[in-house]
């Protein structure tokens, strides 16, 4: 969450594609999700899922190497440079790992979701783009009320059918797997997903 700063949908879209464009090279996909993609009308923050792009480097005397998250590389220099700020939660904490970054940009929130296996891309951009309810209802069991059919869980950013994971490459594929009609984002509430 942001610090309750929100600002237009173009204004949000304008910084999403500056930050994207200043990570641009180090991620092999970048694409915007949460109230920006649902096209609220005021944005709190921008959320962004990222695949990550892994260099190998030189580490040892007998030519090994070892992969380098370059996109991950490029936010430390951000933040050195100043451009992204750090965004505490509120026991004043940061988080900046390699799956996840809370931060600021422009003063407004800013979250990267990094994509890293096993995780599937189009199960974190559905969950990132939201709204928040309908996210718990596509991993929450339908017996409890959610949207995962039985035999189904979701587990390190997959879905998985009785134990054995299921590609969701895109978001589509996500609403194929689990028996929906694709939602558009903006028509992304409950009384649309049954």
């Amino acid at each position: 969450m942001s610090a309750g700063r929100r600002v237009p949908l173009a204004t949000a879209r304008l910084l999403a594609e500056e930050v994207i464009g200043v990570l641009e090279g180090t991620a092999t996909r970048i694409e915007i999700a949460g109230s920006i993609r649902r096209q609220a009308m005021s944005v709190g923050d921008i959320e962004l899922v990222v695949v990550p792009d892994f260099e190998q480097v030189p580490c040892g005397l007998f030519g090994e190497t070892r992969p380098v998250d370059r996109h991950f590389q490029r936010v430390q220099e951000l933040l050195e440079q100043g451009f992204l700020t750090h965004r505490l939660d509120v026991n004043g904490r940061p988080a900046c790992g390699p799956r996840y970054q809370r931060l600021s940009y422009e003063g407004l929130g800013l979250d990267l979701f990094c994509v890293q296996p096993p995780a599937q891309f189009g199960l974190i951009k559905a969950l990132r783009t939201g709204p928040a309810e309908f996210s718990k209802a596509l991993v929450t069991k339908k017996f409890a009320g959610g949207l995962l059919p039985y035999g189904m869980q979701v587990e390190d950013g997959r879905i998985l059918d009785r134990g054995h994971p299921i590609d969701t490459p895109e978001e589509e594929d996500v609403f194929r797997v689990l028996g929906l009609n694709y939602i558009d984002p903006p028509e992304r509430t409950l009384r649309f997903a049954g």
